[in-house]
């Protein structure tokens, strides 16, 4: 087991090697590209990757004053901007890396998933919020809710023997 993880770290850092050794820009200078897109910006995070075919600079630019993260992508072989994208803290937390790669021959393949992920949900105002309870296992969290006394069905004595139910 701690084999195939030294193996796959290694076979990664080969993979980068080997993108890196492809780019005409480096990435000091596709920074620089990706920084006048956001001015005042710095950069959260970055890295050289293969997308549709080509090999593009993806960093993910914070900028003062807002919590939105501006994505920048630039051709590692022109220099030239590809696309500019603006990513609320919401969207951003949602976002989730997954990452496969294959080989043939002897076959090699890794699969990664990793990330955050944020789900939010309104409930009814019927339900009493200081009675919630949440339990997670094996990977699935069950929420309970209570409803609040005002909103449970009530039962009242007509006459003898009948109940209205409302």
């Amino acid at each position: 087991m701690i084999a195939v993880g030294l193996t796959a770290c290694v076979s990664e850092k080969q993979e980068h090697a080997n993108l890196a050794a492809q780019a005409k820009v480096s990435r000091a200078d596709a920074e620089k590209t990706a920084l006048a897109k956001a001015p005042g910006g710095t950069i959260k995070d970055g890295e050289l990757e293969k997308e549709k075919g080509k090999l593009i600079w993806s960093f993910d630019i914070a900028t003062p004053g807002t919590s939105d993260i501006t994505e920048v992508q630039v051709d590692a072989i022109t220099g030239e901007v590809v696309a500019v994208d603006k990513e609320t803290a919401g969207q951003e937390a949602k976002e989730k890396k997954s990452e496969k790669d294959e080989k043939e021959e002897n076959f090699h393949r890794i699969e990664r998933r990793y990330g955050s992920f944020l789900r939010t949900f309104r409930v009814p105002n019927t339900i009493d919020s200081e009675h919630v309870d949440a339990q997670y296992e094996k990977g699935v969290l069950k929420l309970s809710f209570a409803k609040k006394a005002e909103a449970k069905p009530k039962q009242i004595k007509i006459g003898g023997t009948k109940t209205l139910v409302g």
